[in-house]
């Protein structure tokens, strides 16, 4: 055999060694590539979260341990990795959910007012009612900002000046839930009571009212013999969406509260009480949407509530009043649905201002005015709800209490009650 020319050699030698380093660096490359990714936070937002896809509990971590600490949950899986402060951020906590209203605030303060250096999206939490305050008012807890759906106690304000703080008060607007029809079928009428127990995972026995047993019921007069024999076909919000959250709060808990066997666990077994009126059937008769089911469907939308509605007579729909339009207003003129009472009465502007209608409820702004921020953030987020078209879930305030509350939201006075 002739022996291969040394070049050729050299050639095959060198292609080796390029092929190897070639390899390698990829191998590198996509190594580090992962472990940004893994680090990196998901979502457009490091500061504000999206609702809980799993509904679960999560614990905060940025805040100290403690009472309020135990209380305080996160819609977001993600949100209890980030465990450092952005300098300047705000950190919020709400007993209910308003995620939405934050981003838009933030986006209108990015916008709109000369803020050096840029403003960070605040850092958002669900917290329980009995959290809420006492994370605002502890000098070692650092929330700057709550809002909750019932205005402060004598007793928890003393408690914040105790500790120091300043605290203001705001009325920031209205949520609410409404019961809808296609507009071609007669109302139905129903109260909190009914709605429970066509909707609820668990019911009391009707031989054993003492015991609870899984939901029977598939009629309407099966669960009131005064409403009418037609099939329950409920179209809702998932429970962990704002409107969800909501409708659990502000409907199902009243329909448990009039049941007496349930109501009393309220003090003998909150845990208990909480997860009874807090959990619908999952066999059909409830119609879970993803999220908040929109009304008008849009794009390549997956259920057509619309279409669905006026094709069975006996379904009604859950939705937040602003994807229906109240009587007379813009949106409701070419709105397909027509709004139904609850518990006697029909929800509108009136009824809601009033108190009188029970799916709705006053939202109050506490916020804690040493932070060098909170006015700027305040007038953006009161004003996402009541001087912008953009907010997407609540009710602005009276036009009467709009001058007076505009004069609260730019001077934020401290609260004495």
């Amino acid at each position: 055999m002739q022996p291969r020319p040394v070049w050729r050699r050299g050639l095959f030698l060198g292609s080796l060694i390029a092929a190897t380093a070639l390899a390698s660096g990829l191998f590198l490359a996509r190594r580090m590539y992962d472990v940004s990714s893994s680090a990196a936070p998901s979502g457009p937002s490091p500061s504000v979260s999206s609702q809980n896809v799993d509904g679960r509990p999560r614990a905060v971590s940025p805040l100290p341990a403690g009472q309020a600490q135990s209380n305080v949950v996160t819609p977001h899986p993600d949100e209890a990795a980030k465990s450092s402060r952005i300098p300047g951020q705000l950190v919020i906590g709400a007993t209910v959910a308003i995620a939405p209203t934050i981003k838009v605030a933030t986006g209108f303060m990015t916008r709109n007012m000369n803020i050096s250096p840029p403003f960070p999206e605040p850092a958002f939490s669900i917290m329980s009612e009995n959290a809420a305050l006492p994370a605002l008012c502890d000098s070692d807890n650092p929330v700057d900002l709550v809002v909750m759906s019932r205005r402060v106690r004598p007793g928890e304000l003393d408690a914040c000046h105790r500790q120091n703080r300043h605290i203001a008060e705001v009325k920031l607007g209205y949520e609410a839930v409404v019961l809808v029809r296609s507009k071609l079928y007669d109302d139905l009428k129903l109260n909190s009571r009914s709605i429970f127990l066509a909707l609820a995972r668990e019911i009391p026995d009707p031989l054993h009212p003492e015991s609870l047993v899984r939901n029977p019921n598939v009629t309407w007069d099966q669960v009131d013999p005064a409403l009418p024999s037609e099939r329950i076909d409920v179209s809702g919000p998932a429970l962990s969406s704002e409107t969800g959250i909501a409708f659990r709060d502000l409907v199902l808990k009243r329909g448990c509260l009039a049941i007496p066997t349930i109501a009393a666990m309220k003090e003998t077994d909150p845990d208990r009480f909480e997860e009874i009126c807090g959990t619908v059937r999952t066999d059909g008769v409830y119609r879970a949407g993803e999220g908040d089911i929109p009304a008008r469907r849009a794009g390549g939308s997956p259920f057509d509530l619309i279409g669905y509605l006026q094709s069975n007579p006996e379904a009604i729909a859950l939705l937040n009043p602003k994807e229906v339009g109240f009587p007379g207003s813009r949106e409701a003129q070419d709105s397909s649905f027509a709004m139904s009472s609850l518990d006697g009465v029909v929800p509108s502007r009136s009824t809601i201002y009033s108190g009188a209608y029970p799916g709705a409820r006053a939202l109050y702004l506490y916020a804690n005015t040493a932070h060098p921020q909170i006015r700027n953030f305040v007038l953006a987020l009161w004003s996402a709800v009541n001087s912008l078209p953009f907010d997407p879930t609540l009710i602005a305030v009276d036009a009467a209490e709009h001058p007076n509350l505009l004069r609260q939201v730019v001077t934020l006075p401290d609260l004495n009650l």
